[in-house]
């Protein structure tokens, strides 16, 4: 006898973990805080070379090498081959827990909620822009996507002590070793305890389960931070007291700041139609309590109420980035998943009511499903495709660097304004430097961490003895926990970071097509006019300020305009 369960669980898995592995494999580096923050200080860790911003410094320590070290391991294997399998295989571990992730919610719905929602919201999952550039992102917020990921799924499960203490230990999880931010879900779930009368029940077996949390997660970070920063140090503490209180001078403003639609816009964008219904999910219920007495809305309140809670509580916040709302983008899934299905009921029921079109309605609902589902998956396949085809040139240039240079000689590539789009040292080299040159950014640029004997070899079975480890631990500070001679976190320019073009033997730069010299920048001239350079190897890239929505955010039209990316190398002699 065929196991239906077993075939369908199975598939689901199959299907989300291959579709996270081409994620894996062709998604960009949207962010250039995962390529500053994250993947650089890996490269350091593994290759004692890499990139240090200002929140390592010990002075401030807003970063965790916890999160580093924690993917080092997983990536150890790696190690025995190329630079260019260690970027990967990280991605290919991230894939794999996103997978686990979101099969635990799509199997909980099935069976706490309702089979057709937990199928909707598989195929969500599946397809959504949002999730193919989250699931493999190297960056806290993506960890902690994947640990409240789990906790919403055991949320919906009856009140157990099992429920009860794994989900504050995920919740604990995302939050310490993720992102801080993930740890707001916690006054959601007492609220909803409280107001269901469950909080003076299981009082004691929740502040139980949040020590035994914080023994197991809180503790061994704070060992490993205060380690590689040589001082009491708790990152995710310093993260939130950076952000949330920091004075008018210093702060995540200074970065920049978005208006309150900033993630109605962007969850449009990285979800289309899909998110449209996600906000209308509580009113859906709503509707739908009206017309059924059998409808169990308090189970799916609560459940729906997070994405709301999250979405209110960023947008209020004038620092927004799209990677912040990843912890909810499996909650977009859901919540539209549920307004779908509440809709096409609706409909049902409004068609049975009526006895002219009573004989249609699963035929005028069923419809409804294959039409929207259909558009969905077009509009997301348009929009990931478009990802790859307009924006990935950025990474791809970078490999033809290695043929570039057959000395092996140490030379400098030089990068100008488009410093923001370098995809991380694993994509250079090893005898190839990456020098920054003035543009128009008055921001400040990461500078190299300190060499020096400072690397913690973890390997095993690499005949290294106790005391050597131990020294070697010793002497990290020489790398980790010195601070560069310039540094601040204002975000101002500091002029160390910059070298003169003349040390430059090869340059990365972005240009029209057809350069005109009347309007060239003093600061961000047009290279391939100068004779000094010579223009060896360039791809498209989109134009993102001539080239209008939609066409800069879909696979489709014509009306495109395009830049070229390009490697120049010097001809001085």
């Amino acid at each position: 006898m065929i196991d239906v369960e077993r075939n369908w669980k199975f598939g689901i898995f199959i299907l989300l973990l291959s579709s996270r592995i081409i994620a894996a494999l062709l998604s960009n580096i949207q962010d250039c805080d995962e390529v500053f923050n994250y993947w650089e200080p890996l490269h350091y860790y593994q290759y004692s070379f890499g990139f240090q911003t200002w929140e390592y410094v010990r002075k401030y320590s807003l970063r965790s090498w916890t999160y580093i070290l924690f993917h080092h391991l997983l990536s150890l294997p790696a190690e025995l081959f190329s630079t260019s399998v260690s970027i990967i295989f990280p991605q290919v571990i991230e894939s794999i827990l996103s997978t686990i992730s979101e099969f635990a919610l799509v199997y909980s719905i099935k069976k706490n909620i309702n089979a057709t929602v937990g199928n909707y919201t598989f195929i969500f999952l599946l397809f959504s822009p949002g999730m193919f550039i989250s699931s493999t992102a190297f960056l806290p917020s993506s960890f902690g996507m994947y640990a409240l990921t789990i906790a919403y799924a055991l949320n919906m499960y009856p009140v157990t002590k099992f429920r009860i203490f794994f989900c504050i230990f995920f919740v604990t999880l995302g939050g310490v070793w993720g992102w801080p931010f993930c740890l707001g879900i916690a006054l959601l779930y007492i609220v909803q305890y409280a107001v269901q009368n469950m909080l003076v029940k299981h009082i004691k077996w929740m502040i139980f389960s949040g020590i035994i949390s914080v023994l197991l997660l809180v503790v061994p970070l704070l060992l490993i931070d205060s380690i590689f920063y040589s001082n009491w140090t708790l990152p995710p503490l310093n993260l939130i007291l950076y952000n949330v209180f920091g004075d008018e001078n210093r702060g995540p403003d200074l970065y920049g700041t978005e208006p309150w639609w900033f993630y109605i816009t962007n969850g449009i964008l990285n979800f289309n139609i899909v998110f449209l219904i996600a906000l209308a999910t509580i009113p859906v219920m709503g509707l739908y309590y009206l017309i059924s007495n059998q409808f169990k809305y308090k189970v799916l309140f609560w459940n729906t109420l997070p994405f709301y809670y999250y979405l209110f509580i960023f947008s209020l916040q004038p620092h927004k980035e799209e990677r912040f709302m990843s912890i909810m983008f499996p909650l977009v899934c859901f919540n539209a998943a549920v307004t779908l299905h509440l809709v096409t009921l609706i409909i049902e029921q409004m068609f049975l009511n009526t006895k002219q079109l009573r004989g249609y309605s699963f035929q005028f609902s069923n419809l409804i499903r294959v039409v929207f589902i259909t558009s969905f998956i077009i509009i997301s396949s348009l929009r990931v495709f478009a990802i790859y085809k307009f924006y990935h040139s950025s990474i791809t240039i970078f490999t033809h660097l290695e043929y570039l240079n057959p000395t092996n000689t140490t030379m400098n590539v030089c990068i100008g304004k488009e410093w923001y789009r370098f995809p991380s040292h694993y994509h250079l080299p090893n005898n190839l430097q990456l020098k920054f040159i003035k543009s128009n950014f008055n921001g400040l640029l990461p500078t190299y961490f300190n060499e020096g004997s400072h690397h913690i070899s973890l390997m095993i079975g690499n005949n290294t003895t106790s005391n050597e480890w131990i020294n070697k631990l010793k002497n990290h500070q020489n790398g980790y926990s010195t601070a560069p001679s310039r540094v601040n976190d204002l975000n101002q320019p500091e002029p160390d970071r910059y070298v003169n073009i003349d040390q430059c033997q090869f340059l990365i730069d972005s240009s029209p097509p057809n350069p005109d010299i009347n309007v060239e920048d003093q600061l961000e001239p047009f290279y391939g006019l100068q004779q000094a350079w010579k223009e060896v190897k360039c791809l498209p890239f989109l134009d993102t300020v001539k080239t209008k929505f939609p066409a800069r955010s879909f696979y489709l039209g014509n009306e495109k305009h395009w830049m070229k990316y390009c490697i120049y190398q010097s001809q001085h002699e």
